[in-house]
């Protein structure tokens, strides 16, 4: 099943994301793949010939406990100095069989903080500066609770969840923990509803995706009367950290200094409809507006991506993206902030990778680094080809940015990114569980999961801009403040956007397929785009 998966997900959506999954349980049976291999070699044939076979690691299963260092995304989130920093988290709400037993639900998520060694971290601030703690399993309970709406009529439910799931979002406190709060919701003949809360210093989008399976995981086990044995431990969040430091503080990225400082330099300001008025741009005047593409689109989108431009989607997204800003902004440079899930095993090539693995490691591994995006005159496919190798073209996918402005021996306090905009590909947002025999988790809730951030909290950026794939429909969010600009402005804009996508949907009036072939895609051959552009114009008898 997994070779099945792996030749066939790049066209239906395969990202990163999902590569690390595919790579975490390839790691299970002894085969070590890294995340660039799945891009490069989409067949059975060829990852045969670029797959090792190596024994399992000996990673310790023992619990983890004691001081964490910082990754940089944490101590970023720190320097902020949120009003509230307690709230300000992630969280993931499904739909529950209304007959699992809560007994053994609340038994399958104190497995879940037992084995994954940092949702038992609390944090504490002394002499001004933030440290992470990991606690003994045994100090830590995550709790389930109940909240029974059954009662109450459709409308007076839907009041009672709005202010339930606020009261529970801000409810998590730092310093004492758990960071991870569950609740099982009864809605009577609506079913029933799970909750689950994490602060985001402890979880990340590819957190969600490993929790959830073993939720799954663990209930079935216990339901079946068993222990429960989730997959083996991969490093664990202590020591990717203490890895991260050694390494920041080893002067591999001191080369990368020059290039980030260049990166940094301020572009021209984005247009905005209000000067800065009493409320700023807080999290209490942010609005946002969706827009997106139907499940053929979509599809049409993906095959686009990868048959005839031989890019990543997050790629296309993000190249428009730059072709709906450069009008507005009239410039055809502009710094954007961008995410990554920091998990990337290549990084580690650095050092000794062979040792590291951090696939199914909870955590908040994220990367954020600035990106100068140029967008070229041209065609669209010209401009795609330019955007494609600017975004591989940054060196080590952008860890070195927060490595040197915060981990290095010298950290390099200038290494501050002014972006106004942020993009962020979270790839497909689905249930990857196992086949559910017990009916634990039947599907995605789309209930609100309440406020993620205190309304007191000051927003980072003017415009953030957050790509899904759910229910194989694309999904664009633009979340702006509405202290900043008018509606009107944003529903331009973001028509403006979802017009240029669309148009990729259009297929070339010529095959352009290998005309659309770039350096990145021959990295060892080591050419440049004229002389593969020659190349394939001979191929072509041209």
């Amino acid at each position: 099943m997994l070779w099945v998966f792996t030749t066939i997900s790049f066209e239906l959506g395969g990202d990163s994301i999902l590569a690390m999954q595919i790579i975490a349980r390839a790691h299970q049976i002894g085969l070590h793949l890294a995340p660039r291999q799945l891009f490069q070699h989409q067949t059975v044939a060829e990852l045969a010939i670029v797959a090792e076979v190596r024994a399992l690691s000996a990673i310790s299963q023992e619990p983890v406990t004691g001081t964490v260092p910082l990754l940089p995304i944490q101590r970023d989130f720190f320097a902020q100095a949120q009003p509230e920093p307690h709230h300000y988290n992630q969280a993931v709400i499904v739909t529950v069989n209304s007959e699992a037993q809560s007994e053994l639900l609340a038994q399958a998520l104190q497995a879940l903080a037992v084995h994954h060694d940092g949702l038992r971290s609390h944090f504490f601030c002394e002499a001004g500066t933030w440290q992470q703690v990991i606690q003994s399993p045994d100090a830590v309970t995550v709790a389930l609770d109940e909240c029974d709406l059954s009662h109450l009529p459709a409308d007076a439910q839907a009041a009672a969840w709005a202010t339930a799931a606020a009261n529970w979002q801000a409810s998590l406190h730092l310093s004492v923990g758990p960071l991870l709060r569950a609740v099982r919701v009864r809605l009577g003949e609506r079913g029933d509803r799970l909750l689950l809360i994490a602060h985001h210093l402890i979880v990340d989008g590819v957190s969600w995706r490993i929790l959830l399976t073993d939720l799954v995981t663990a209930y079935q086990q216990l339901a079946a009367g068993s222990e429960v044995r989730l997959p083996p431990k991969t490093h664990s969040i202590q020591a990717w950290a203490q890895q991260l430091v050694a390494l920041a503080q080893s002067d591999h990225f001191e080369a990368e200094r020059s290039y980030w400082r260049d990166v940094c330099v301020p572009t021209a300001a984005i247009p905005v409809d209000f000067a800065a008025s009493a409320d700023g741009n807080t999290v209490a005047s942010m609005e946002k507006i969706s827009i997106g593409l139907d499940a053929t689109q979509t599809q049409a989108l993906l095959a686009m991506a990868t048959q005839t431009y031989h890019t990543q989607v997050n790629e296309v997204l993000l190249t428009v993206l730059g072709q709906t800003l450069k009008p507005w902004t009239q410039s055809a440079n502009v710094l954007i902030d961008l995410e990554g899930h920091g998990r990337d095993l290549d990084l580690q090539s650095l050092q000794d990778s062979s040792a590291w693995d951090v696939s199914r490691t909870v955590g908040w591994l994220t990367t954020i680094y600035p990106l100068r995006l140029a967008m070229p005159s041209g065609t669209m496919a010209e401009q795609l080809r330019s955007v494609k190798e600017q975004l591989r073209a940054v060196p080590h996918q952008g860890l070195g940015y927060g490595m040197l402005h915060y981990l290095a021996t010298e950290p390099d306090p200038t290494l501050v990114s002014p972006a106004a905009i942020s993009f962020n590909y979270l790839g497909q947002v689905r249930l990857d569980a196992a086949p559910d025999s017990q009916g634990l988790i039947q599907s995605l809730a789309t209930e609100s999961v309440g406020p993620l951030r205190s309304p007191l909290g000051d927003r980072r950026y003017l415009l953030e801009v957050i790509a899904l794939i759910r229910e194989g429909q694309l999904q664009v969010i633009w979340r702006y403040s509405q202290s900043v600009h008018r509606r009107a402005t944003l529903e331009t804009l973001t028509q403006r956007y979802l017009a240029t996508l669309r148009s990729y949907l259009v297929p070339p009036a010529q095959p352009t397929t290998a005309a659309n072939y770039t350096p990145s895609d021959f990295a060892a051959a080591r050419v440049n785009q004229a002389q593969l552009d020659q190349l394939f114009s001979k191929i072509r008898g041209n």
